[in-house]
């Protein structure tokens, strides 16, 4: 079996279609129907598809029980098994032929009709919300769950195409429940089948307690509704969690202007003033800015860092500001510890990494930075980068900033890099008269 699995990884990496096609549709289910206890069960069945269309490629191979995923639109008595409903075990091969899933996963055209249906304070319920709420309430359902991946799994389609329409790209979305295994990783024989069995055990006890998959769906109707209600109310005062997988990383702009145009566009600005409630939710709220623009950064650098070195230089981008490593954590003056994939040459050269992250579009929207990333800058300069990301929760832009070398001191950096204003003092000492 790992033969097979890395077989297809492989030629899905160099989209060799008719090698892929080949151990799709015929080696890997045929392999699967001799495993003793897939062949032992009735009720179950392989299937397997490569998609349609140049862009769907996120070939799969399923094992679905005949009663669960029966197709009832078709002609009376024919009713045939399908992956467009019910739940089942599914190999999933990533676009890019770096990983495959055995997921159990769900028919993501039954659940997309359903929700169509569903009205939640006069909205439809989104297809990526409703995948993961009910991935969630069957996972509930379970008696082993904490040995998978549990919720949202990465097939890289964006790899083939942008397109959300993608077949394969909804599945990401609806895994209950999954074990990964990467592309050049030897899984032993054995580990490979007892990861199948004792998913096919799982699923088939599944089978007993929920029967009918339309049916659990409309049962959990309210829960669903009010799942949603909780969510959206926690995104008056939170940060989307969704994590864009395309960030366009844009040519930095010089929005630097000369003393005279800086005193000209300083003028008397008033005061405000705002209750110790709001500023703690403001406060809350620049946090989760902040932290997903952190999360967009590494995990566009990580993209960048193993097209250009690989993935060994890839998992080594981190994101120290977390603190999971002793002397790690905010205050260091940079957040990501990274390699520089725009310079060009085959050896990577690390790079140190802070960002900046605005929900504002605008170029020449204001940012803060701290008197200690100030000093990083100069201990660091040209390993430095200082990264802005615009439009944090809509479409995501990136801005590189770089080239600190040439400065000593902070004065020189406040004045022929920054445009500066001072908006708050560190006091060290007060004279009395």
């Amino acid at each position: 079996m790992n033969e097979l699995l890395e077989n297809t990884m492989k030629a899905i990496k160099y989209n060799d279609k008719e090698v892929y096609s080949e151990l799709i549709k015929r080696e890997i289910p045929n392999y699967l129907r001799d495993l003793p206890f897939i062949k032992g069960n009735n009720d179950l069945e392989v299937k397997s598809g490569i998609g349609m269309g140049n862009d769907a490629l996120v070939p799969w191979v399923a094992i679905v029980d005949r009663n669960i995923t029966k197709n009832d639109k078709v002609k009376k008595g024919s009713g045939k098994p399908t992956v467009k409903k019910g739940y089942y075990c599914v190999y999933l091969f990533s676009a890019d032929g770096s990983s495959v899933y055995l997921s159990f996963n769900q028919g993501v055209t039954q659940i997309d009709v359903i929700r169509k249906k569903m009205k939640i304070d006069g909205k439809v319920l989104p297809l990526k919300k409703a995948l993961l709420y009910y991935a969630h309430l069957l996972r509930e359902e379970m008696l082993e769950k904490e040995c998978y991946i549990q919720g949202e799994i990465n097939l890289h389609t964006q790899v083939k195409s942008k397109s959300k329409a993608i077949a394969g790209y909804k599945y990401q979305f609806a895994n209950i429940a999954a074990k990964k295994y990467d592309t050049g990783f030897v899984v032993p024989e054995l580990n490979l089948r007892n990861d199948l069995e004792k998913m096919i055990e799982q699923y088939i006890l599944m089978t007993k307690k929920i029967p009918n998959h339309e049916k659990f769906i409309l049962g959990k109707d309210l829960v669903v509704r009010e799942m949603w209600r909780q969510e959206k109310a926690l995104q008056q005062v939170q940060m989307p969690d969704d994590i864009p997988e395309d960030v366009e990383i844009l040519s930095p702009v010089n929005t630097f202007k000369n003393e005279e145009e800086v005193k000209q566009s300083t003028g008397k600005k008033k005061s405000r003033t705002i209750s110790d409630a709001k500023l703690d939710e403001d406060l809350k709220y620049m946090k989760q800015i902040g932290d997903k623009a952190e999360q967009i950064v590494l995990k566009e650098f990580k993209k960048q860092v193993e097209q250009k070195f690989g993935l060994e230089y890839a998992n080594k981008v981190r994101q120290v500001s977390k603190g999971e490593e002793k002397g790690e954590g905010h205050g260091l003056g940079y957040d990501i510890l990274a390699y520089d994939f725009q310079e060009e040459g085959e050896m990577p050269k690390e790079i140190f990494v802070e960002v900046k992250g605005t929900t504002s579009s605008n170029i020449k929207s204001p940012f803060d930075i701290s008197i200690n990333e100030l000093k990083k800058i100069i201990e660091l300069k040209e390993k430095y980068r200082l990264v802005r990301v615009l439009d944090v929760n809509g479409e995501p832009k990136i801005l590189i900033y770089k080239n600190f070398e040439k400065y000593e001191s902070i004065e020189s950096l406040l004045s022929g890099y920054f445009n500066a204003t001072p908006t708050s003092y560190r006091i060290t000492g007060v004279k009395v008269d």
